[in-house]
């Protein structure tokens, strides 16, 4: 019986001695106390607080993503090993931190501006902690809400050239104005997504865009017609009489032509040519 409470007694120190070990090591795992936000003049402070679990071994600190209410995270791993710090939209970080004790420590706040942001715009942000490569998951989603009026949301469209040739191509740009411009996405009737696309259209041909402010889902449409108009025809020229003597006029036809008409003269057949009237 004292063999058994003595191998009991042996298991239970071996199981507290590996536990106290994995609870006291040196990796990032998820924060807590996540929610906190505290306005300053011209932005916010957000914060979360490493848990007690995580202690020792040098520099921890924050990442905080930030993005519009209508814009998705990155959906590529946001892991930079490095300590910058970021702090421009959408990617910040806190000051680093040490952990000398395993207790619950607030972060160094994070400063977001609001004057990158869009007045009267909801954003969402995350947050996770992060020691050297090593980050713990990313905190359930917070939001605020960057004060004001956001601007109209509008667009205009040009073309490098709207009356065109058949064969020939031209530009067209469509340019936003208003909203929050952060995340804008270009939907045109070609299926291109930029915001500038190039055509060469057979025939006479209307283009239009839906452009979507991501952060605000403001939704402006433009359109532009592209003129395809006939490939001119040189036709036959021709004079009568052919030989003439100096000032003696003479006819000039022009037949089987398309197009607009301009005749030229010119001393030599080298030209400089020079308009003739009519």
């Amino acid at each position: 019986m004292k063999f058994i409470k003595a191998t009991l007694t042996f298991i239970l120190l071996i199981a507290a001695l590996f536990s106290a070990k994995e609870s006291k090591a040196c990796h990032a795992i998820a924060l807590v106390n996540y929610t906190q936000q505290t306005p300053f003049p011209g932005g916010i402070t957000v914060n979360a607080a490493s848990d007690s679990p995580t202690c020792g071994c040098a520099a921890y600190w924050l990442d905080v993503e930030v993005r519009c209410i209508g814009e998705p995270f990155n959906a590529a791993a946001f892991s930079p090993g490095f300590f910058g710090p970021l702090n421009t939209y959408p990617f910040y970080q806190s000051a680093q931190m040490n952990k000398p004790s395993c207790i619950v420590q607030n972060y160094p706040g994070v400063s977001i501006s609001f004057a990158p942001l869009c007045p009267g715009t909801t954003y969402q942000y995350r947050m996770r902690e992060n020691h050297n490569f090593m980050v713990g998951p990313w905190c359930p989603t917070q939001t605020f809400v960057v004060p004001g009026i956001m601007p109209t949301f509008t667009a205009t469209v040009v073309a490098s050239a709207n009356n065109i040739c058949a064969g020939s191509c031209t530009t067209i740009t469509a340019s936003p104005t208003g909203g929050c411009q952060i995340a804008v996405l270009y939907n045109w009737s070609t299926g291109a997504t930029t915001s500038a696309i190039t055509v060469c259209p057979a025939v006479t041909t209307t283009y239009t865009c839906a452009i979507t402010d991501d952060c605000s889902n403001q939704v402006a449409n433009v359109s532009m017609t592209i003129n395809v108009v006939p490939a001119p025809v040189a036709g036959t020229a021709s004079v009568t009489p052919a030989s003439v003597c100096s000032g003696t006029p003479v006819n000039l036809t022009l037949t089987g032509s398309a197009g607009g008409i301009q005749w030229q003269s010119a001393p030599v057949a080298g030209g400089p040519w020079t308009n003739i009237a009519g």
